[in-house]
């Protein structure tokens, strides 16, 4: 029988004081092919505002299909209160700024080391073979 591991969700959130505190983002986890495909669009998005081109827009639309795709949910919402439905297209209406922020924190939580393992045992102590008494050997016969 084999391990399929589950698949692994990431709760984006923003600390008090943040500009961000509030905003809440669900990703699912990537593999490590589109991590590398990531962090290419979101070099080339951090220009792309400056790049009006079609090759350009074509690189913002890329990477927030990618963020589309792996969302689970947020609670983005409109000033008068209604919220805004997880698409390519609402998402390209949003300032950039909140884009790259998806896209650090998801970085950032996939790259994230867990904390260790809890300290349930002590060192061992010492090995019971070493309480083996021993006797020496005896010398063999002479010949």
């Amino acid at each position: 029988m084999g391990f399929t591991p589950k698949p692994k969700v990431y709760a984006l959130r923003w600390p008090e004081g943040s500009y961000w505190h509030g905003f809440e983002v669900d990703m699912r986890s990537i593999s490590i092919s589109e991590l590398r495909h990531l962090t290419e669009l979101a070099d080339a998005a951090s220009s792309a505002p400056a790049d009006s081109t079609d090759e350009g827009m074509a690189v913002l639309d890329d990477l927030h299909q990618l963020i589309v795709d792996k969302l689970v949910s947020w609670n983005l919402e409109i000033p008068e209160g209604h919220p805004v439905d997880p698409t390519v297209e609402n998402l390209a209406a949003q300032d950039l700024e909140l884009t790259m922020t998806i896209v650090m924190g998801w970085v950032e939580a996939l790259v994230e080391v867990d904390d260790p393992l809890a300290q349930g045992s002590n060192d061992g102590g010492p090995s019971v073979e070493l309480s083996i008494p021993m006797a020496s050997l005896s010398e063999p016969p002479a010949s």
